[in-house]
């Protein structure tokens, strides 16, 4: 029996190195190209292979702006995170559980030492022993780091998505073959062992036909400069200072932008002045930062504003005070861009409403740049 959905929000969790974040980037690609619209938040720490990871999915059929409160589906790798997550779990939604991380003692340092998940649906994967008795020529010890690509085939089976939309990209030739294996060994496993089970059909929204890709904010500022460099036929200089979550704008400009130059200073007021500088020779000056860097570059924008030399200044805002929090987000800027700098110092603010909204604020902004000839911070 399969019923037909509107919508349905997903979160995985499981520890760093889990691939959670692959795995969810992949499936957020498998819906858009099946016609369903999405939202996705990301969810891990600034340390490296430490802490946890999670990554929430919304799919609707409708546009949507925000990836909602409670989970139909929540997907977990140990105790622990099923014991963090299960609150906001809706009642009679699904868990699919990788039961290698709920041992006997993992289940008693998480408080499950009875069975309190009656209100669910529950699947029980045996990951890692399912795929050494498939006998795929992989090590015991290296089965789980393909278990997010077992789970995506079994969401997929799941929720009647297309194995075949999905692809990979990947250096090494083993690595891709294990990889689009293990995903049809998922999809298979649900086939096989749960043919009983109710599935799910989401409502896709029928577009006009046409090239449609998924985005996220920064991918769409970056394709917004480079397209509005390309149409005003002028060049661009990025110049930026490592820092997270803005340094994905530099490697998507040096990904896509032919002949763009890039310049990574030493500090965040070298980044800005360099940039100022561009723009006095007669190119496209951009910056980028995020939060503390922000601070910093309070006074080369008042330099700027001063010489009345055009620049672009972009803000990829950070969650909280001072430093802040490197991988969260937060759109609490707003009043530094209006009042943050010295004295007498206006400039126009463009604030973008969606992922997708950021190609077109980054174009307007380049293309106000080159009408105007005015700082503009995006």
């Amino acid at each position: 029996m399969t019923s037909l959905l509107n919508d349905v929000i997903i979160l995985f969790a499981g520890n760093s190195g889990d691939g959670i974040q692959f795995l969810g980037k992949k499936l957020s690609d498998t819906c858009t190209s099946s016609g369903n619209y999405i939202s996705t938040l990301s969810d891990f720490t600034a340390e490296i292979r430490a802490g946890f990871s999670g990554f929430k999915i919304h799919i609707s059929n409708k546009h949507i702006s925000y990836t909602g409160e409670k989970y139909d589906v929540l997907v977990v790798m140990n105790a622990f995170l099923l014991k963090k997550n299960l609150n906001k779990l809706k009642v009679g939604g699904i868990i699919i559980a990788d039961i290698s991380g709920f041992n006997k003692k993992q289940l008693k340092l998480a408080g499950y030492l009875e069975n309190t998940l009656k209100k669910y649906k529950v699947f029980c994967l045996k990951i890692s022993s399912y795929l050494y008795k498939r006998k795929i020529n992989i090590n015991n010890k290296k089965c789980f780091l393909f278990k997010n690509m077992f789970v995506l085939g079994f969401l997929c089976w799941l929720y009647n998505f297309s194995i075949k939309k999905i692809c990979f990209l990947s250096k090494k030739e083993n690595i891709l073959k294990y990889n689009l294996k293990i995903l049809k060994f998922g999809y298979f496993f649900g086939k096989k062992k749960c043919f009983y089970t109710e599935k799910f059909r989401i409502f896709y929204y029928k577009n006009k036909s046409g090239r449609y890709r998924n985005i996220n904010g920064n991918e769409g500022i970056s394709l917004g400069m480079i397209a509005a460099c390309k149409k005003a036929n002028i060049n661009m200089f990025y110049s930026w200072y490592p820092i997270t979550p803005a340094s994905e704008i530099f490697n998507n400009i040096s990904k896509y932008g032919i002949g763009i130059k890039t310049f990574q200073a030493e500090d965040e007021i070298s980044a800005i002045t360099s940039a100022i500088g561009a723009s006095y020779s007669g190119n496209l000056g951009v910056t980028g930062t995020s939060g503390p860097g922000m601070s910093l570059k309070q006074e080369g924008l008042g330099l700027c504003f001063m010489l009345e030399l055009p620049l672009v200044v972009i803000n990829v805002q950070r969650a909280g005070p001072s430093t802040g929090l490197p991988t969260k987000t937060e759109q609490s800027d707003l009043m530094q861009a209006f009042y943050g700098r010295h004295g007498e110092c206006p400039i126009p603010i463009l604030a973008s409403k969606s992922p997708s909204n950021c190609f077109y604020i980054s174009f307007i902004a380049c293309n106000c740049y080159r009408i105007y000839d005015s700082s503009y911070n995006t």
